[in-house]
């Protein structure tokens, strides 16, 4: 399984590729929701690698390692961080199989197709950042800032992500 440092790798070399398909599709937005949450999940996996060297191969497995409500948790995100990984793993959900990222009953009803939109991007992109910004602080690691192009981002200042 791969280590702290392969994760870590894999999720840098993802967000590379996010900048580039921005760059180049600019409005494949869903596919742009999608590799912003494989890089926070490989950051995610970074994480847990390092802390209790585990290797979980569920998303259910990950976000238990990650959640900052349980007592005893020496794997887990701050709030901010686990809270915007919950919304990230939501919004992929919503561009892989165009259903409602929301988990719950009214909404799982919801028979409507949910397209990926621009704003959905932003989203994405915020939470990301979130994520990036506790591994940065966690393990003293300087991610090199992407510029995307999105305008639902211009008034944002984010720490890893700019607006082209």
């Amino acid at each position: 399984m791969a280590n702290h440092s392969e994760h870590l790798n894999q999720a840098v070399k993802n967000i590379d590729f996010l900048e580039k398909v921005n760059t180049n599709i600019p409005e494949s937005w869903d596919w742009q929701v999608t590799i912003s949450f494989y890089s926070a999940l490989h950051l995610a996996n970074a994480h847990i690698a390092h802390t209790i060297n585990q290797h979980y191969r569920t998303h259910g497995k990950v976000s238990e390692a990650l959640n900052a409500y349980l007592a005893v948790n020496p794997s887990m995100f701050n709030e901010e961080a686990y809270l915007s990984y919950l919304a990230l793993q939501g919004l992929s959900r919503r561009s892989r199989y165009l259903c409602s990222d929301k988990d719950d009953p009214i909404s799982k009803a919801d028979i409507r197709v949910h397209f990926t939109s621009e704003k959905h991007l932003a989203k994405a992109l915020r939470h990301l950042n979130n994520i990036q910004k506790f591994f940065s602080l966690t393990y003293k690691y300087e991610f090199s800032p992407i510029y995307i192009g999105c305008s639902k981002l211009k008034e944002d200042s984010l720490e890893y992500i700019s607006c082209k």
